[in-house]
């Protein structure tokens, strides 16, 4: 029980079990992150919720025991391990379940709001963790590799797979989504933009 195993990392019963079960939460969905990330979420989570602490009347005591349980959790061997182990089978769901909504999102009617960043794999936060640099050199030579890779022929999409290594955690397999489905909003832009009455209830059908 990843409750009981942390207790001992609690000051004076803080921080308070909603805030404890948010850190779970946020831990579980950006997964793997780095302490720092998720001390100042924390904080500012905290101070938002208005329950023991705010931005405009901030509580010391109650903030640095909330540094201090996070801190202590994360460097915690047991429990990173322990937690890591819970994580890892709903990786595969989850990158699928992520895959899908956006490919929902790339062919619904409409412009898609593509948010900075996320063609790759953006286990982000609110702000200020969503709004940190984007390695856009980064991914401009990851889209060259996939352009390369498909004018050398390489016929199936598992080659392509196993060339480009869209399986990894380098986010291959968003961008080569995003590439894919926006060519192909290109190629069907009225259906998708603009669709005709007839097009929408031919899609009603299905």
């Amino acid at each position: 029980d990843l409750q009981v195993l942390d207790e001992r990392h609690r000051h004076d019963g803080w921080p308070y079990r909603n805030a404890e079960y948010l850190f779970y939460q946020t831990l579980f969905g950006a997964w793997p992150i780095e302490v720092e990330r998720v001390t100042a979420y924390m904080q500012k989570a905290s101070r938002e919720a208005k329950e023991h602490t705010t931005w405009t009347n901030p509580n010391p005591a109650y903030e640095s025991a909330m540094e201090h349980f996070v801190k202590s959790v994360m460097a915690d061997e047991a429990f990173i391990a322990d937690f890591d182990a819970f994580v890892q089978p709903f990786v595969r769901p989850g990158r699928i379940n992520s895959l899908a909504q956006t490919l929902l999102k790339l062919t619904a009617p409409g412009v898609p709001d593509i948010y900075q960043g996320t063609e790759l794999w953006s286990l982000t936060l609110v702000d200020p963790d969503n709004r940190r640099p984007v390695d856009y050199e980064r991914r401009r030579r990851l889209l060259e590799g996939m352009r390369q890779a498909v004018q050398m022929s390489i016929s199936t999409f598992s080659q392509l797979r196993e060339r480009s290594g869209m399986s990894s955690l380098t986010g291959r397999g968003v961008l080569s989504g995003y590439w894919i489905v926006t060519g192909l909003r290109t190629m069907w832009l009225s259906v998708i933009v603009r669709p005709s009455k007839m097009e929408v209830a031919a899609c009603r059908m299905f």
